[in-house]
């Protein structure tokens, strides 16, 4: 609602129909609050109790060459923070390029 700010939102009662109007000055958007994580399941990423792939603070998951990113990592599920953890995964699988820690050295 409004016409060049946001002033209020319509809630709609999805059991019995009814809706109503609520006053605000802003709102957020959350899509869904369960991880869309059938792909990582597939791949046997390891996953914690709720659903969220496990990482490391590199961004690195269980399986070498494979890494995680944003919303589906859980935490904070916002753009800013999806972004900040998509940049530290690239990083990190650019330097694991350059040493891969999965490869046997032989001394």
């Amino acid at each position: 609602m409004g016409t060049t700010s946001v002033t209020g939102i319509k809630i709609k009662n999805i059991n019995d129909g009814s809706e109503r109007t609520l006053q605000t000055d802003a709102v957020f958007v959350a899509i869904g609050e369960l991880p869309n994580n059938t792909l990582a399941v597939e791949l046997g990423l390891t996953m914690d109790s709720e659903g969220y792939v496990k990482i490391d603070n590199h961004g690195r998951t269980n399986i070498p060459r494979i890494y995680a990113a944003g919303d589906i990592t859980g935490g904070i599920r916002q753009i800013v923070t999806a972004v900040g953890h998509g940049a530290t995964a690239a990083v990190s699988a650019f330097e694991d390029l350059l040493h891969p820690y999965w490869v046997q050295h032989h001394s």
